[in-house]
């Protein structure tokens, strides 16, 4: 079981008022440790995970089987033991996005004029130890590449930058077992 107390930004997640209204998404706050080395950047949560209240809820998503494999915990563990897993591994979750208009759970029905970005370059001055943003699919590296880089401090634009492919049930194109070794090489 987690120590929300441990991890305060978990807690504040937990009792946010991330919602889904009239299309609009809100995003979560970042998962983060004290040291995290390895950020994991999505483009917002589907309305599943919305609804949810947890990253990657959505149905046949492989994020989590993927996460639990290459780390070595249970994907079917709670979600508050599998947060605890990434944090264990100095790994941090976040999205691109803090808000936009989404169409449908899919990244490509999202509104261009409504996207509204996170600080990302506020979380890497906080972490100094991260090293590499791994980007969960294309979306997430092109509006990372567009809409964030250019904002960011030479130090900061130095972090080694990895597509991943896309952990999404829409995304169906690559094999699974290929995903699994792409994103394990990821996180060493």
């Amino acid at each position: 079981m987690i120590d929300q107390g441990q991890y305060p930004l978990y807690r504040s997640m937990s009792t946010s008022s991330t919602r889904f209204d009239a299309g609009r998404v809100h995003g979560f706050p970042p998962i983060e440790g004290g040291d995290t080395r390895v950020l994991i950047l999505g483009t917002i949560p589907t309305p599943a995970s919305v609804q949810a209240r947890q990253y990657y809820a959505q149905a046949g998503d492989a994020f989590w089987p993927i996460m639990a494999r290459a780390l070595g915990f249970d994907a079917e563990a709670s979600y508050a033991e599998r947060i605890a897993a990434l944090v264990q591994a100095r790994i941090g979750l976040w999205d691109v996005l803090k808000s936009c208009v989404r169409k449908s759970e899919r990244d490509s029905d999202l509104e261009p004029a409504s996207m509204v970005v996170n600080d990302i370059g506020s979380f890497l001055t906080r972490h100094r130890t991260v090293g590499r943003i791994c980007f969960n699919g294309a979306q997430a590296e092109v509006l990372f590449r567009q809409l964030v880089l250019p904002d960011l401090s030479r130090e900061l634009a130095s972090v080694e930058l990895l597509y991943r492919p896309s952990t999404s049930a829409n995304c169906s194109a690559i094999p699974l077992e290929a995903k699994h070794q792409s994103w394990a090489a990821a996180l060493l």
